[in-house]
């Protein structure tokens, strides 16, 4: 079961039933817009929860309050002070719990490590929460990668990684910050892309050698960029 439609799915939930009693007169009716960024920055809330990321469900949290100080009555501290103290909590947090939170697991032919370094997979899976990272795939059989950053800056490169059997593909998923791709230029590349409220750039050239090793990209960024360099 994926943590990620976990979230959804539960903030779907949730949005039907507010709907509903709404409705019915039982709460008061919000903006279209405020329903939407509500049920945003809640799927941000269950998804640092389940990832176990500070970072992801404090500020979650924070700009929610921002939304509704009203009805919290917590206007004298919206919006710096709340964000800024969320952001020092949240950094607090992840210092005091950083190796509870990085730990290295194996699950199914996923492999997620704390350390910058992958070797001898075929499937890469690779996350960031927070902060800045980089990441050196190091394996001559890549048959795919799952990267997903959130509230940070992380780079992949692909520099010492060879494709299996003339083809791999990637899933990218970027919120809240910048993920930097680092592809060989001797590759060709397929990138289909999905941006909310971001971008995804590309510099440089790809192969267009149809006998090239292919790289199938899934690009999806809210709120962020996703940059792929060829070198």
């Amino acid at each position: 079961m994926s943590k990620k439609n976990v979230g959804w799915g539960l903030v779907l939930i949730v949005l039907a039933v507010y709907l509903i009693v709404s409705r019915m007169g039982l709460l008061p009716a919000l903006p279209f817009f405020k329903v939407i960024f509500t049920a945003f920055f809640g799927y941000g809330v269950i998804h640092g929860i389940l990832k176990r990321s500070f970072f992801e469900t404090i500020m979650s949290l924070a700009i929610l309050g921002c939304m509704y100080d009203d009805l919290l009555h917590i206007e004298a501290i919206t919006p710096w002070i709340l964000l800024f103290s969320a952001l020092l909590i949240s950094c607090g947090l992840d210092m005091i719990f950083r190796n509870w939170r990085h730990r290295v697991h194996v699950e199914g032919s996923f492999r997620s490590c704390r350390t910058d370094n992958y070797a001898d997979s075929d499937f890469i899976k690779c996350e960031n929460s927070f902060g800045s990272t980089n990441k050196y795939v190091n394996t001559d059989h890549l048959t795919g990668a799952a990267i997903e950053n959130n509230f940070g800056a992380l780079n992949v490169y692909f520099d010492n990684a060879v494709i299996a059997n003339g083809e791999a593909e990637i899933s990218v998923e970027n919120n809240f910050g910048e993920t930097n791709l680092y592809i060989p230029k001797t590759w060709r590349v397929d990138c289909k892309q999905n941006a909310a409220f971001g971008d995804v750039h590309f510099y440089g050239q790809a192969n267009a050698d149809m006998a090239a090793p292919l790289l199938r990209i899934k690009a999806e960024t809210n709120f962020g960029a996703i940059n792929v360099y060829f070198n």
